[in-house]
């Protein structure tokens, strides 16, 4: 008997493939397990009422989110216009005004209106912030520079006799 085991393992190892013997009775087979439940199918109506339902969720948070642009646009046009009526009411030059509401600065802005424009440009990115003041006296004047930290950049102003006469950033 050992001889035909041995006989048959060998043909099944030159053939390629290999023979596992186990001596005593054989395992008993897996049990089976109890099928899990399936839900049944939906029907086509089942389906498509579900399909309408997500349908009208995505048009009601669409409807929701261009009310809530709408508003914010709303709110920035108010602010606008108060900037520009607070503005006006200074008496600043037409450029000078148009550059603070676009947040840029200016060649010949003082002080004033410089700092109005970074405030306005720092409520954009943060919190305000106070500048660092460098001043320099000398025989031609007072000579500052402010620097402005910002979270993406930092700006550096120059004035001269309260003149903005250059910046970096």
């Amino acid at each position: 008997m050992k001889k035909l085991m041995l006989a048959i393992c060998l043909v099944v190892l030159l053939v390629g493939g290999c023979a596992h013997f186990v001596e005593g009775p054989l395992p008993e087979p897996a049990r089976s397990v109890e099928p899990t439940k399936v839900s049944k199918p939906e029907t086509e109506v089942e389906w498509q009422r579900r399909m309408d339902k997500l349908a009208a969720e995505q048009v009601e948070n669409e409807a929701w989110e261009k009310m809530v642009k709408e508003i914010e646009a709303d709110k920035i046009a108010e602010e606008r216009a108060e900037e520009r009526s607070e503005l006006l009411r200074t008496g600043w030059p037409k450029r000078i005004q148009q550059l603070i509401l676009d947040r840029q600065l200016g060649l010949g802005m003082t002080k004033e209106q410089a700092q109005m424009c970074m405030v306005k440009k720092q409520s954009q990115e943060s919190w305000y912030k106070s500048p660092v003041i460098n001043r320099t006296v000398g025989s031609c004047g007072i000579h500052e520079q402010w620097v402005y930290e910002f979270a993406s950049k930092t700006y550096y102003l120059y004035f001269e006799n309260s003149i903005l006469t250059s910046w970096q950033n």
